[in-house]
């Protein structure tokens, strides 16, 4: 590609094309999973971009008046305001919220804990360690986030940690 500027009709944006640019190669036998995976980024931010959207409550230029209408009819319905209520007490972490946290590993992903826990330990983490480490408070090896993640350290180590195969016991 040439370094020319190039306009996004369906965002009407401008974005500079690149004279270089990745290109990404895998196995063909998993295409079919490399589809699976890109459609739930894709759809994870389109969700977040119409979320921004809504939140802002002003319409962008790149969005036709008739759309942004629908949209906003939608968004006012009483039965769509219901739904999101009762998502939002849903959420982990929010406010009254009926799932609870289950990791203290914030946006770090845990390849990154492994690497910070090899490089601070001198050694490659065990599976325990990480779990440990991202399943407490503080990061501090004793107050796990629920009993679930309390119960998976103490058992997995002996591959017991479900009850019967039923996993009733988690």
């Amino acid at each position: 590609m040439s370094g020319e500027e190039v306009r996004c009709p369906c965002w009407n944006l401008q974005v500079l094309a690149l004279a270089e640019y990745k290109e990404f190669y895998w196995d063909p036998s998993i295409d079919s999973e490399v589809k699976i995976q890109w459609r739930r980024k894709a759809t994870r931010r389109y969700n977040d971009f119409i979320s921004g959207l809504k939140k802002e409550g002003k319409r962008p230029k790149y969005i036709p008046e008739e759309t942004w209408e629908s949209w906003m009819s939608i968004w006012k319905n009483p039965k769509v305001i219901e739904k999101s209520k009762i998502n939002s007490r849903n959420r982990c972490g929010g406010e009254n919220a009926v799932a609870k946290r289950t990791h203290t590993g914030g946006s770090i992903t845990i390849g990154e804990h492994r690497k910070r826990l090899a490089i601070k330990n001198d050694r490659d983490p065990t599976p325990s360690e990480i779990h440990l480490h991202v399943h407490t408070h503080g990061h501090d090896g004793k107050s796990f986030v629920g009993e679930r993640a309390r119960i998976v350290h103490v058992l997995a180590p002996f591959g017991d940690i479900s009850s019967k195969g039923n996993g009733d016991f988690l």
